[in-house]
């Protein structure tokens, strides 16, 4: 029996949240009842483009309502970001297997411009089980560092950066990251890490914490047409050869399981995305 479901959702709200991004919040009480933090859902609007894979932003099973957080990457996502209270959104899901639970001690989740989809509903389950959470935001610029009154209101502490110093740290999260690792190392041993983002930036992340000794998992982003295995369009390297399948054996894999070097060569000769979050 499948675990996942196909749902009419209903649209409540669609508003744009930074300069090329919106927030989709959608009534689909199946979904909101099964969805799990790094999980995903196909979303279809119309029968003009395929189905995109979106991270849960928000996962609300009380209100029966999940939202997405969206990058106008392209026709797909720039029609997605088009709807309007009420209009109708096909979804499927949740697929994939979601980022482990971390219970006690330090949680710190690093992520670039909209990788940090996924991680408000990280923050919320890992502050209920008495887990610290600290954030690396990254971004161009200030105007473009997403999600960062969620993180907050859900108890994350954040640090910013952008490439311009228009908001907070002037740099990469590259650039803060060895500083909150020594904290982090320092204040409470064993800590654990989770990133998301683009993949160069998944490189230079697992390099820091391969020398901090931080175990890390990542969320990795890939096209894919159906969200359950039989398109094989979401395959990347991993790292003991041969390739791992984002939509079953991901998004969330252990940072040494994927050959993240491989991976960003393929998004370096596959050109920009069109999606929203890290599925």
């Amino acid at each position: 029996m499948k675990e996942w479901v196909e749902e009419d959702g209903r649209v409540l709200t669609c508003a744009e949240v930074a300069p090329g991004h919106g927030c989709i919040e959608v009534l689909a009480p199946g979904l909101a009842a099964r969805a799990l933090p790094g999980q995903f859902a196909m979303a279809r609007s119309g029968t003009r483009f395929l189905a995109r894979p979106l991270s849960f932003f928000d996962i609300d099973p009380g209100r029966g309502v999940v939202a997405f957080l969206v990058r106008a990457a392209g026709e797909g996502t720039r029609a997605l970001l088009c709807l309007r209270p009420g209009d109708g959104l096909g979804l499927a899901g949740p697929f994939g297997n979601g980022f482990p639970l971390v219970s006690g001690g330090t949680l710190l989740l690093v992520a670039g411009g909209v990788g940090v989809a996924p991680f408000p509903p990280v923050v919320r389950r890992a502050t209920a089980a008495g887990t610290g959470v600290r954030v690396v935001l990254g971004a161009r610029t200030a105007a473009l560092l997403l999600a960062t009154a969620q993180l907050r209101d859900a108890g994350a502490e954040v640090v910013t950066c952008t490439e311009d110093g228009s908001g907070g740290v002037r740099g990469t999260v590259s650039d803060a990251l060895p500083g909150v690792l020594r904290d982090l190392l320092a204040g409470a041993p064993g800590g654990c890490a989770f990133a998301c983002g683009p993949p160069a930036m998944l490189v230079a992340v697992a390099r820091l914490c391969e020398e901090a000794g931080v175990p890390l998992y990542v969320s990795l982003e890939a096209r894919m047409g159906c969200g359950f295995g039989v398109c094989r369009g979401c395959a990347v390297p991993a790292a003991a050869g041969g390739y791992l399948h984002v939509c079953q054996d991901g998004p969330v894999f252990p940072a040494r399981a994927a050959d993240l070097g491989g991976v960003a060569r393929l998004w370096e000769h596959a050109g920009d995305g069109d999606g929203g979050g890290c599925a």
